[in-house]
């Protein structure tokens, strides 16, 4: 399976959207894992382990496995709404649905530029799914939009100027 564009991680995340039926801004990062995955991804599963099992990663996503392994503190982050950790897991969510397919590489230059850019991949899908084009272009500023999404300003900020420039 060939690397997804950015501007097919954008429409799967608009499909993913769609497929869970949210219409409000505001993405429920937690609900999505523990009751509506389940529902439109088959098989799909998550675990929340301490920062002793994942102590250099915030979390982990098998693909293939549409497994999910959450480190506590960011899943407990999520549960509290912090933009960051709604972002790891956006950003996960992204490896879900993207790199299913993905085949290890041979040398590693090639393995090392399929992995960055799954990682690009899954950050514009991330902030696709956390702030939808059609919301990031009809707020004024990215401090609106990282409010009204529950998103760090940073992320508003790259998803904001992202959309302008694409539109």
């Amino acid at each position: 399976m060939a690397l997804r564009n950015y501007d097919s991680a954008r429409k799967t995340a608009a499909a993913l959207r769609s497929a869970l039926q949210l219409q409000e801004p505001w993405l429920p990062v937690v609900d999505v894992i523990e009751f509506m995955l389940p529902q439109v991804l088959d098989g799909f599963e998550y675990e929340v382990v301490g920062l002793d099992e994942l102590p250099d990663q915030h979390a982990l996503t098998y693909p293939r496995q549409r497994r999910l392994i959450i480190r506590e503190d960011v899943y407990n982050g999520a549960c509290d709404n912090n933009p960051r950790d709604r972002f790891t897991l956006a950003h996960e969510f992204g490896h879900l649905f993207l790199h299913q397919g993905i085949q290890a590489r041979k040398d590693e230059k090639s393995m090392k530029d399929m992995i960055n850019n799954c990682e690009v991949e899954a950050n514009v899908f991330g902030m696709e799914l956390l702030m939808p084009s059609p919301i990031a272009l009809e707020t004024g500023t990215p401090t609106l939009l990282a409010h009204l999404c529950g998103a760090s300003r940073s992320i508003a900020i790259r998803q904001w100027i992202a959309v302008r420039s694409s539109s």
